[in-house]
């Protein structure tokens, strides 16, 4: 029986479960989706109790498997989302789905109470839902009976370890996601959150290696409370290089973190959607993201539909350079991002611009990096730092990667073979001894993209 640690890496759309040994490779994984329900406004929420069950089922196969013996279990899971739990434990609310919009009137009542530097103070721009300090500002005020019966508000990574030690902790890195809470130059809550009596809602913080001793199916198991999954992806790179870079983490939203800018950001920042991340060693992360990953799918579910095709036939689909020539000095657009811009353009037939689904993939590419491009800029500054590593889920996409490769040509572009660094990072903040390069160059296992 080998000793393993497991990962469970809880994203919005996917959730998976990884097996990994001693030295973080991974033995055995499994990937689910799981329909989401609904709140009281018909808006869709993240399924807890069906999150709960898969956690639980598969984590006693691994133990009846009898293959393995779990030392450690840590969690990875998107930031921007709340479990509101009672003196007991209990879940009060759905789990508010960052999308789902809160009040006008709350947002503008809110802003005119605390002042504008409060974006500039916690690194956070104004982002309602997605601002988890928002979130609890609205419950206070819209719905004060539920509110004065939370006993603790916890980020979801840090819920994950509830459900299996029943302890109520926070971590630094999901209190330092845009949630409007943390001072950073203070290294302390902000000041409204004490005037609201918010901070009263929030768990102890805890170090971001704590782990507690359980008993889960008759094992005894070390527990970690969490990560933030954009923080977590980031641990194996800084573990990893001695050089500057930036990390382009991709998936539903692609986000780009540069862990090596310290300035404090401005006004100007902040209104081009700049903010800071905190890092597990807590020092912060400059990042920007855009949610591209949400808008690819939008738009290859149009084009299969127009096309007549199957979605898995997409990603068969090769880069080719004289498309890439033919439609890169195009600068017309030709499809409408609603997620991304409010423009109307967009293609009423795309069958009368394209002459296969071929062209029509390479144009949608073309114009979606045009979008991660700049948004990749805000967070780097002047300089590009000659690499950048790529992480999540476009990693499998050859065309993109090669399409931004291309645009972006004085940097060069390491791709990781291993799909999800936030399950890597969550591994290496509970394994106990230092993790280094030589450990991590043949998990990562690092490629140029090739032409």
């Amino acid at each position: 029986m080998i000793a393993v640690t497991i990962i469970y890496d809880i994203g919005k759309t996917n959730k998976k479960m990884a097996v990994l040994d001693h030295q973080l490779n991974i033995l055995y994984q499994q990937q689910i989706t799981i329909d989401e329900v609904y709140d009281e406004d018909n808006f869709p929420s993240e399924n807890l109790a069906a999150l709960t069950d898969w956690m639980f089922q598969s984590l006693k196969a691994i133990i009846e498997s009898r293959e393995f013996i779990v030392e450690k279990i840590n969690f990875s899971a998107y930031g921007a989302t709340m479990v509101h739990l009672d003196n007991n434990g209990k879940v009060l609310t759905p789990v508010y789905n960052y999308l789902k919009n809160i009040p006008e009137n709350i947002v503008v009542e809110f802003l005119a109470k605390y002042s504008s530097q409060l974006a500039i103070d916690t690194a956070s721009p104004v982002l309602g839902m997605l601002n988890a300090g928002m979130q609890l500002y609205w419950l206070k005020y819209t719905k004060p009976k539920i509110y004065g019966t939370i006993k603790y508000a916890l980020h979801l990574p840090q819920y994950l370890s509830y459900l299996f030690t029943g302890k109520f902790y926070s971590d630094i890195t999901s209190i330092g996601c845009h949630t409007l809470l943390w001072y950073f130059e203070r290294n302390d809550y902000h000041d409204w959150v004490y005037q609201e009596g918010i901070h009263e809602k929030l768990a102890p913080i805890q170090e971001i290696d704590h782990m507690e001793l359980v008993n889960i199916f008759d094992q005894k198991i070390r527990v970690g409370i969490g990560v933030h999954d954009s923080s977590a992806t980031l641990v194996p790179y800084l573990k990893y290089s001695m050089e500057k870079f930036i990390l382009l983490s991709t998936g539903t939203w692609c986000v780009t973190l540069n862990p090596f800018r310290d300035d404090r950001l401005t006004e100007k920042d902040m209104d081009e959607g700049c903010l800071n991340y905190i890092r597990y060693d807590k020092l912060p992360v400059r990042a920007t993201s855009i949610f591209l990953g949400n808008e690819y799918q939008l738009q290859i579910k149009k084009l299969c539909d127009l096309y007549k095709i199957p979605e898995s036939e997409i990603l068969k689909i090769e880069y080719n350079n004289e498309l890439y020539e033919k439609w890169s000095y195009n600068i017309n657009r030709y499809f409408c991002f609603s997620s991304l811009d409010e423009t109307t353009v967009g293609i009423i037939d795309p069958k009368e611009q394209f002459q296969n689904i071929h062209e029509a993939y390479h144009k949608l590419i073309l114009e979606l990096t045009n979008f991660l491009i700049d948004n990749m800029q805000k967070t780097v500054g002047a300089d590009f730092p000659n690499v950048a590593f790529v992480d999540g889920g476009f990693t499998q996409n050859s065309v993109f990667l090669k399409i931004l490769q291309r645009k972006l040509s004085q940097m060069e572009f390491l791709v990781s073979q291993f799909v999800s660094g936030a399950v890597i990072g969550a591994a290496i903040l509970i394994a106990g001894t230092s993790i280094d390069s030589n450990v991590l160059k043949p998990i990562l296992n690092f490629e140029p993209i090739k032409f």
